[in-house]
């Protein structure tokens, strides 16, 4: 299925796509000659599987978007840093100036 809701959405479109999904399942297994009951069971076996692998994704996901916003509060700070340690060297040369100036 194109997207995680589709698994675990209890919106009645959901449910139909869900359901469309076995039954084409099933009917493609009977067209290649297997027997409905022993589809089904397979169908929703896969079913199942992807559904549980559609929990991980997110899981995984929200994971790595919680790494990468820690990334990006780390590399801000950094910055951040820099930027004032740059001001401060800044300060320090305009001292430097007025030392200079006032000792003419």
């Amino acid at each position: 299925m194109a997207s995680r809701e589709e698994y675990f959405s209890n919106h009645s479109n959901y449910k139909k796509i869900r359901q469309g999904f076995l039954d084409f399942g099933v009917r493609i297994g009977e067209l290649l000659g297997e027997d409905n009951s022993t589809v089904l069971k397979g169908m929703t076996a896969i079913y199942n599987l992807e559904s549980q692998l559609a929990k991980v994704c997110v899981c995984v996901c929200v994971r790595d978007i919680e790494r990468e916003r820690e990334r990006e509060r780390e590399r801000e700070r950094e910055r951040r840093k820099r930027e004032r340690e740059r001001e401060m060297d800044r300060q320090t040369d305009r001292d430097r100036e007025r030392v200079v100036f006032c000792s003419l």
